[in-house]
This record gives C-alpha cells, structure tokens and sequence, in this order.
C-alpha cells in the first residue's frame, strides 16, 4: 500500500482499491463458509444414514420378538454417538418397545442450529422380517415388523457447523483490523499530515503581510487530489493579489478624480474669465487680427470649459437618475472627452449617427460610463497595431424604430472565439498586468440590461471587435443629429 501511494495513486484510487479488497474477502468469507454448511449438512445425513444402518439388523429381531431387552441394547450401542437427541423402536402394531432421551443443554445458537439443520436431524426407517429366506431369495415383498427412528441434536450437529464459521469470521475481522491499521498509518502519512501542513500554510498566508504567495505541493502528490487543490490554491492566491493590486490602483485613480475635480472646480472660474475677456476683446477691439485672436481665444476657452464640465459630470457620485437621453450626443461627448488622446495616438475616427433618432429612458451618466469604457477598450486594442488605427461608432434605429442599436468597432487584435462570453465575467481581462481590471465590460453589460437592453460582443469581419448595444427607444421622440 505505501508503495503504491509512493507511486502517486490518487487517494480516491487508493479508496476504491481497499473497498475492492473488502469486498472480495467477504464474498470468499461467505462462499467458504456456505461451502463448510453443505459440508455440515451431507455429512449429519451421512452419519444419520451410517448410524441406522448400523442398528437396522438388531431392531428388527427385536421388533420381530417384541424384545424390549434386546431393542433397548441396540438403542444404547446408538447413544453411544453424541449427536443423537432420542431414538424409538417400535413394533409393526405400533407399540414402543424401547426408547431413549438424552438431555441437551440449549445455547444462544439453539434457534440458528434448528433453523439450519433441522429438516435432516429426524430419519425413520421399516424394519423387515430378515428370518424369511425364502422371501428374501425370491426378493418378494418383505414383512415389515416394525419401525427405528432416530432424531440428532440440531444444537451438537451445528457445534461443528459454528467452530469452523466463528473461525473464519475471526479470521476475516482479524484481516479487517489488521487493513484498517494499516490504511490508518497510510492515510494518516499520506493525506492526514500533508492536509495539516496545508492548513498551517494556509493559516501562515493569512498572517503573512501582502504579496504574491505561493503553497509548495507535497512531495509525491503532484498528480494527486491534494497537488489539484494546491494547485487551485495557487491560482486563487495569484487572483487574490492581482486582485488587490487592482483595488489599489482603483483607489490611487479615485484619489486622483477627487483631485482633479477639485482642480477642474478650481479651472471653471478662470476658464469663465478668460472666455468673458475674450468675448470683450472681440467686441471692442478695432483691430480685424486682434478681433480674429480673441475669437479663437473664445472658442478655446468655451472648449475648455465644456470638457470641464463634463469631466466633473462624470466624477460626481448619484443615484440613478433615469430620463429621456439623447445617445447621439452622449456618443459625440464620449469622443469629445477622448479627443486629445485618440489624435496623439493616431487613431482615425469614423462616427455615422443618423439625423433622426429616438431618444432612450435612461441614466445619463451609466450611459456615458459604458459608451467611455468600451471606446477606451478599443483605444487600447488599437494601440497595437503599428500600422493603420481605427475606430468606428455608428448608431442605427432598428425594429421600426423601436430599438437603438449602437456599435463600437476596432481594427485592433480582435477577440477570440472561446472567449466571446467569458469577457464578461468579472475579473476576467485579456489586457497586459496593469491596464484593466476585468470588471468594466461586466459593469456595462449590466448597466445595459438594466435598462432592458443587451451588450453583446462580436469578432469584426475585417479583423478587430465589435461590441453591440441595444437599447430600447422611445420612438415619438427624435432628434436631429447631422450625418458624419
């Protein structure tokens, strides 16, 4: 048994094989002692026959001369046999001319005995006139002159019987005593000890201070149930910290939205200045060149401001607050807001929003969420590619304008096919350490069913993703946004 869980036999393995065993020593147990009853059973008949054979020739003169003394002899050379409980001699008129009892001290195994052997324990045999020669020569019907019966003890007939079956029971709870010792000292080294060590691993993991930690398999369990749970433990304890690393980093970027709303707060007043001051300059200047300055001074300023408020839109905590949104220009607001950005990387923008569509029921500001994070997605997926960089969002009324299907596409490595649905999970990224945390499509797919709509992912046709939303409209309500 040590060998084989040397040999790295799963403990489960090792379980059916000792169940196996088990079961195989009580079938031989019960096969050897049927065999040892049927033994017990030919050999009662056998002795039984042998006895009243023995007594036949005597019980019959004395049957045939109703010699008492004569019977009775004959039925002491029979109770000279232990197993014999009574036996009878009677004449062909059915008169008793001899009989004997020997007493019997019942047991706990008296019932048991009876219920086993008590279909063989009576025999009863007819006594024949053996004087007659000329009967016998001419083998015609013999004179029957009475009868010899004879009945053996149930209880001495299976002492036998329960000395050979006690033998092998102890014998067998012999084997199972000595098996489950040592199954005890195997699993006790095998499983026991090493599922204590992992626990005090475990234990030393949770008072260790943060880090990436890592449980060492026990040797000769690598391919075992105890190396899979290691092995599962490892890989929560990698989740586990990179998960942490994302909460820091969560907080480190809620730390600096709190600044830089304050900061933006802080710009909305200059910016306000600036944008009066300009307008002023226009207005009073005499000067076409000046004039022409301080409008774009003006533009700038309105630009500035415009971003700042929606940046803070964004930054500041509320309840959900559903109404009647326009998602054309939450659309043109996303791309507004990731303006800098997108044209420092290099990326081209292509945006089709038809001139007429309906308006959605929804909360702005989740609205705005999903549509920023899947376009920083694909800002990301697009970054590597060396060469040419796009990115498409397009809006369309489906459904005889009860629907509003809203598409973002990139040109970027695209998804796999095997992982269409598990991008959604949480904590499930495909980006490099440090770019995401899993949690932003599955954030936005349920922002969208929550409105009663749906956010489905798809492989471009041209290479890249796609990613689908679907939101409900309200169709007597348009608005008119000019094609791009």
């Amino acid at each position: 048994m040590l060998d084989l869980v040397r040999n790295k036999l799963a403990v489960r393995q090792a379980s059916y094989s000792v169940a196996v065993i088990v079961v195989i020593a009580s079938l031989i147990s019960l096969v050897e002692t049927y065999q040892l009853y049927s033994a017990e059973r030919e050999n009662l008949s056998n002795t039984l026959n042998q006895q009243i054979n023995m007594a036949s020739g005597a019980a019959s003169r004395a049957a045939f001369h109703v010699d008492k003394i004569q019977a009775k002899t004959a039925l002491d050379g029979l109770f000279q046999f232990e197993n014999l409980e009574w036996a009878r001699i009677s004449t062909d008129l059915g008169q008793i001319i001899a009989e004997h009892h020997r007493t019997v001290h019942f047991s706990y195994t008296d019932r048991l005995a009876h219920f086993l052997f008590d279909d063989l324990i009576f025999v009863q045999r007819d006594l024949f006139d053996n004087s007659d020669l000329e009967a016998q020569s001419t083998n015609s019907n013999k004179k029957i002159v009475g009868k010899i019966e004879l009945r053996a003890s149930p209880e001495i007939a299976g002492e036998t019987f329960f000395a050979g079956a006690v033998t092998l029971v102890t014998g067998l709870m012999f084997q199972f005593i000595l098996l489950g010792v040592t199954l005890a000292i195997v699993f006790h080294r095998s499983l026991t000890l090493p599922l204590l060590s992992y626990a005090d691993a475990i234990s030393k993991l949770v008072a260790a201070p943060a880090g990436i930690h890592r449980l060492t398999t026990p040797k000769g369990h690598e391919h075992d149930e105890l190396g899979n749970v290691v092995k599962r433990t490892n890989e929560l304890l990698e989740r586990i910290n990179s998960q942490h690393q994302d909460i820091l980093h969560r907080e480190k970027i809620a730390t600096l939205g709190t600044l830089l709303a304050g900061v933006s707060h802080e710009l909305n007043n200059p910016l306000s200045i600036l944008a009066v001051q300009s307008e002023l300059l226009v207005e009073t200047s005499t000067d076409a060149n000046t004039r022409k300055r301080g409008e774009k001074i003006h533009a700038m300023a309105n630009r500035c401001g415009v971003i700042v408020k929606r940046f803070l839109a964004l930054a500041h905590r509320r309840d959900v607050q559903k109404e009647q949104v326009d998602v054309g220009g939450i659309i043109r607001e996303v791309l507004d807001i990731l303006d800098y950005q997108i044209i420092q990387a290099g990326i081209e923008t292509r945006v089709i929003i038809p001139s007429k569509l309906p308006l959605v029921f929804a909360d702005k500001s989740q609205i705005t969420q999903v549509l920023l994070n899947l376009v920083v997605n694909a800002e990301q997926a697009v970054l590597e590619n060396t060469a040419e960089r796009q990115i498409s969002a397009e809006a369309e009324v489906q459904q005889q304008g009860s629907v509003i299907r809203i598409s973002i596409s990139d040109n970027g490595p695209g998804i796999q096919a095997e992982n269409i649905e598990q991008i959604f999970e949480p904590f499930y990224t495909t980006k490099r350490e440090g770019q995401g945390t899993g949690l932003g499509l599955s954030y936005a797919r349920e922002v969208v069913r929550d409105h009663g709509g749906d956010l489905t992912a798809e492989i471009n046709p041209n290479g890249g993703a796609k990613f689908i939303i679907v939101l409900p409209a309200i169709s007597d309500k348009i608005t008119g946004i000019i094609d791009q």
